[in-house]
């Protein structure tokens, strides 16, 4: 009974119609100004698309207290009501999001890397796509990772067997391809990879 206890999530939140494949939150010390009691989690689905939660730092408190007391009897937590956080979504990827990284340098700025191939930022204050990186077209982008030094330089890794370095200034897309190919390749409607990229 107290091992159930303590595998008692504090927070349920509700993610309907979808499967969230990864999860990354911006942290305490990287929120927007006007944002400042928000925790902004991102959640990558196996349907290509990204959703935003923005989620009350009141209510972690509040379900770490009502974890608390509830522990000794396992008193199941109630789920988040949808007045709870604010839901949007970011469309564009034509696969599953294997991963997602808030940018240290610009807390409203997100990365993400899919199955289709690419790596793509978003402006999730605009809730606007700013560059598509065509990263690995022919397989699957499954993770990338944010320069801590400098913020025009992202990591990509995929199952090509590379781990390659992208200057984002370099990058001329703002969505991926519209289509893909079968076997994983950019299909048409997207064009060629933008350059910049450097071989891991």
């Amino acid at each position: 009974n107290g091992e159930a206890c303590a595998l008692t999530p504090l927070l349920a939140l509700p993610v309907p119609g979808t499967r969230a494949l990864c999860l990354r939150w911006n942290g305490a010390d990287k929120v927007l100004p006007e944002d400042e009691h928000h925790l902004r989690i991102a959640l990558g689905t196996d349907t290509g698309r990204l959703i935003v939660l923005h989620c009350p730092a009141s209510l972690l408190t509040a379900a770490t207290t009502t974890a608390a007391a509830a522990a000794s009897d396992c008193t199941p937590l109630p789920e988040l009501c949808a007045t709870d956080v604010v839901v949007y979504e970011l469309d564009g990827h034509t696969g599953p999001v294997n991963s997602v990284c808030w940018s240290p340098h610009r807390p409203e700025q997100l990365i993400s890397a899919s199955s289709d191939g690419t790596c793509q930022v978003w402006d999730t204050v605009a809730r606007v796509p700013l560059k598509n990186i065509r990263a690995h077209l022919s397989h699957k982008a499954l993770c990338v990772a944010w320069s801590l030094v400098d913020e025009h330089f992202v990591f990509s890794g995929s199952n090509d067997q590379s781990v390659r370095c992208w200057d984002l200034r370099a990058q001329v897309h703002s969505l991926p391809p519209a289509q893909r190919t079968p076997d994983g390749g950019g299909g048409g409607g997207g064009g060629g990879g933008g350059g910049g990229g450097g071989g891991g």
